[in-house]
């Protein structure tokens, strides 16, 4: 055998040997690839009846919610009040953290409520009442209409006739006006002040004796009486809301359980009396304290928060030194 035949035979045994090598790899390539394709088969078919089982889960989860959905009666959504409207302001004022400006809160709702009680006359009363040891009362009243005037004769002075009554002319602190005393033929005795204010509003203060043969005297309180007519001056030209100062008070005292309430201020119609009412307390405190059993009715109290609860008549609402009553009966 001569050398090329040789190197022929030498190139093809080694062909042959490397086709050999190239077949057992790809054969254990292919027995891996196989084994890999089987497992993951498996796996799949492993996995099914988890996914058909979380599947089946959630349908159930669905399926009950559906169920609550038609069985579930919503809640009734509080009715609210029309923006611009006497009651939308009220609850705003209310809601708020701050106290209250008076001057402006009583101006816009004697507006607001004048809109809406058109055919009426408005009317405010802001009023403080006190006793004396033996339970003679002695009364205030800032009385104001919205554009409407009072006449202090035809309202308040002909009430009380000549023969049972003295009246004189009296003044204090530039308002003019009359004082009223019982002679001995009235049948009740009163000593009265009525002081024309302005077009619109009045004042009065009075005292009434708690049993016969007392007399009480509207000057037993001369510093209270004209700080209080010195309060409606001040609330008349927009200064400020000063109803009343109790620190001035030497015979009369609030009565028990309102020793800390400043005055009470109440807004309505001639037809609709106390829509609103305001009570004014020394302090916070004091109107946090007197609100936990605050109620202008007897019927039982329903406490929607830490500051607002209603009854059958009216809603209160808990403000900084303030307690607010809002009739049901104000649209």
């Amino acid at each position: 055998m001569n050398l090329a035949s040789r190197g022929v035979k030498i190139v093809a045994l080694a062909l042959i040997a490397a086709i050999g090598v190239f077949l057992s790899i790809s054969s254990e390539t292919c027995a891996q690839e196989k084994k890999a394709r089987d497992k993951n088969r498996g796996a799949k078919q492993d996995s099914r009846p988890a996914k058909e089982k979380k599947s089946k889960t959630l349908d159930v989860k669905k399926n009950a919610e559906k169920a609550v959905e038609k069985t579930t009666v919503p809640a009734e959504p509080e009715t609210q009040p029309e923006a611009g409207s006497i009651m939308g302001f009220v609850k705003e004022s209310a809601a708020g953290t701050s106290e209250i400006n008076m001057v402006k809160f009583l101006s816009r709702s004697m507006e607001l409520m004048a809109a809406r009680y058109a055919e009426d006359t408005v009317e405010m009363n802001i009023s403080g009442s006190y006793k004396n040891a033996g339970l003679d009362e002695m009364k205030f009243f800032y009385i104001k209409r919205y554009k409407a005037p009072i006449s202090l004769k035809a309202d308040y002075v002909s009430k009380y006739a000549a023969k049972d009554y003295f009246t004189f002319e009296s003044d204090v602190v530039g308002y003019r006006g009359y004082q009223i005393i019982s002679k001995e033929s009235a049948k009740n005795y009163i000593d009265m002040a009525a002081y024309k204010v302005s077009t619109d509003s009045v004042f009065i203060a009075c005292v009434t004796p708690a049993s016969a043969g007392s007399k009480p005297k509207l000057m037993a309180e001369p510093h209270f009486f004209r700080r209080a007519v010195m309060a409606a001056r001040e609330f008349e030209s927009k200064q400020s809301f000063s109803f009343y100062d109790i620190s001035l008070l030497s015979v009369f005292k609030p009565e028990k359980g309102r020793e800390k309430l400043l005055s009470c201020s109440a807004l309505g119609t001639l037809k609709y009396q106390n829509l609103m009412v305001i009570y004014s307390y020394i302090d916070q405190k004091s109107a946090s304290d007197a609100f936990k059993t605050f109620a202008l009715t007897k019927s039982e109290a329903v406490v929607l928060t830490q500051t607002r609860k209603k009854d059958a008549e009216y809603e209160y609402y808990l403000s900084p030194g303030r307690i607010l009553a809002v009739s049901n009966k104000l649209k």
